[in-house]
């Protein structure tokens, strides 16, 4: 016999399941839309930033040229010193010019810029200039000996290479640092399939497989609870800054460039001797 209160209910129960999914996902929308918008308020900063930066690119420049003039009057140990000094003064230099050309890329110059031909092995040394002091400071060994130079990402933005790989290295660094003990990352890329295989693996904290997924998800930079309190205990509040205090964005940003290429990216089950394994695929 038909019951139009068992249908009433029903259709209510039906009813206040969508409208609490709804809900949810519009609480979600409005913490990412708020992230969004303080992300994009810090492209004038950014603009200041690079300003400032140049601006002391050119003392730099002004005083890498007074030391060398100055050490040519010195003794031969005084000579020595001001040397070192004057070599430190190029790293630098070298590095804040390519933090420099980054900024320019995956800022405002990105929206002029095509995609085309992306070499990998350049891109990945360059990015490893970028976490040269933190990654000497902490004995970190990055390894890309792996990286054969005929591998190359096909129609993408160079902006784009750089935000995967800026990304997947920060996060490999914040992991062996946390985990402590021997600290390496390793990437080696192969052609396989017609594809580019990257395969990022290190010696850090490690990812239970129940959350190889999770980590990709928007807002969950840590679905275990353990990267950050290790990280916290091991690591300087200043270096923070340069490896990111996890926005819970990186990895879902990554994915999202992936797979809009065509690609595909995941944690696997790591090699021997590793305790994490990202792998990813693009044409």
């Amino acid at each position: 016999m038909f019951c139009p209160l068992r249908k009433k209910k029903k259709y209510e129960a039906v009813f206040e399941s969508a409208t609490e999914v709804i809900q949810k996902q519009h609480a979600a929308n409005q913490v990412e839309l708020t992230h969004l918008r303080l992300v994009a308020s810090t492209s004038t900063l950014l603009l200041i930033f690079s300003h400032e930066v140049k601006s002391l690119l050119g003392v730099l420049e002004q005083s890498k040229n007074t030391l060398k003039n100055l050490a040519q009057e010195l003794l031969p140990k005084q000579k020595k010193t001001v040397d070192d000094i004057n070599t430190q003064f190029i790293d630098l230099k070298d590095r804040l010019n390519e933090l420099l050309n980054m900024t320019s890329l995956v800022g405002g110059g990105s929206r002029w810029a095509k995609a085309g031909q992306v070499a990998l092995l350049d891109r990945i040394k360059k990015v490893e200039k970028v976490f040269e002091l933190i990654a000497t400071k902490y004995k970190i060994t990055i390894d890309y000996s792996r990286i054969p130079n005929n591998i190359a990402f096909r129609k993408i933005l160079e902006a784009e290479v750089y935000s995967v790989l800026l990304n997947v290295m920060s996060n490999s660094i914040k992991s062996v640092i946390a985990e402590g003990g021997s600290k390496k990352i390793e990437l080696s890329a192969e052609r396989e399939n017609g594809l580019n295989v990257l395969t990022i693996r290190d010696t850090g904290i490690g990812l239970a497989p129940s959350q190889y997924e999770a980590v990709f998800t928007p807002f969950i930079s840590d679905p275990e609870g353990k990267l950050y309190s290790n990280l916290e205990k091991r690591i300087n509040p200043e270096d923070n800054m340069i490896i990111g205090s996890g926005s819970g964005l990186g990895l879902g940003i990554v994915k999202e460039i992936i797979l809009a290429h065509g690609g595909s990216i995941r944690f696997k089950k790591p090699s021997k001797n590793w305790n994490s394994e990202l792998e990813i695929k693009l044409p």
